[in-house]
């Protein structure tokens, strides 16, 4: 596993506050991916982690909010995908000081077959 060379531990590990929030791989927090766990996994340098769960869904999907599992409905507006990542970086940016460095990554999936 090569994630803990990428950027992510990389600008944590020099002060930044970090957040992702969005679609991660296809394959995550299914239960027999990541050695076996599912959304208690996060990969390392996030202090702030939504990944998606499974493949591009836009409605009744689930997120690993923090490594615990989050199910949305499917509410047209407040649980559409892309408006539920709005949500998380706008309250992510909410937090943030003007002393702390940030890096926020917001991956919203992209529209394709199959859709489950």
């Amino acid at each position: 596993n090569t994630e803990g060379t990428c950027y992510a531990p990389f600008v944590r590990d020099n002060g930044y506050n970090t957040m992702y929030a969005g679609k991660y791989l296809n394959m995550y927090g299914l239960q027999g991916n990541n050695g076996g766990t599912t959304t208690a996994w996060i990969p390392k340098g996030w202090n702030n982690w939504f990944g998606l769960v499974g493949n591009s869904r836009y409605y009744g999907e689930s997120i690993s909010n923090n490594g615990t599992t989050q199910t949305y409905g499917q509410e047209y507006i407040t649980d559409y995908y892309t408006n539920v990542l709005r949500e998380q970086a706008l309250s992510f940016l909410d937090t943030q000081s003007g002393d702390t460095p940030f890096l926020m990554v917001i991956a919203t999936p992209a529209a394709h077959a199959p859709f489950e």
